[in-house]
């Protein structure tokens, strides 16, 4: 059973190792202490969430409330441990996050370089509604992705 709870900083070094380990990790927070300084910022905010199976860490994601258009929640980071891919953890805590916000809108970026990522994310009902290339990296696009929420 999966358990998604609010994080907190005791789980700042699991989440930081999870994120390093991933390919979002390798590709933006590869400058030393980088991932640490993000995992955090997350932690220090009311949006940080860690899931949880047997009491290990297995995920974590941090959603701005307002961090798309000054008006929309945006999923700034979501990630799964390695051991946990492609058993539901990711959708799970989708949905969770779905249920908290209540604002019509959900936005994320997914990166060119992720193409399960983006894959998953239109499997879970989000649509590409813009492209920016160079947003977070010079050379590499990010897909705007926005669900409707009901």
């Amino acid at each position: 059973m999966l358990d998604i709870i609010k994080g907190s900083e005791q789980y700042v070094n699991e989440c930081t190792e999870m994120l390093i380990h991933s390919e979002l990790g390798r590709q933006y927070f590869s400058r030393e202490g980088s991932a640490l300084h993000a995992v955090r910022e997350a932690a220090e905010s009311d949006t940080f969430y860690v899931a949880k199976r047997q009491d290990a860490c297995v995920g974590f994601m941090y959603y701005l409330p307002h961090g798309a258009f000054h008006a929309f929640p945006y999923l700034h980071l979501i990630v799964v441990g390695e051991t946990e891919r492609g058993l539901g953890t990711g959708t799970e805590m989708l949905r969770h996050l779905e249920k908290l916000v209540d604002t019509g809108k959900l936005f994320l970026a997914v990166a060119e370089f992720n193409p399960e990522g983006k894959h998953f994310y239109e499997k879970n009902g989000y649509v590409q509604v813009g492209k920016i290339d160079g947003l977070y990296r010079a050379g590499v696009t990010e897909y705007l992705m926005m669900k409707e929420l009901k």
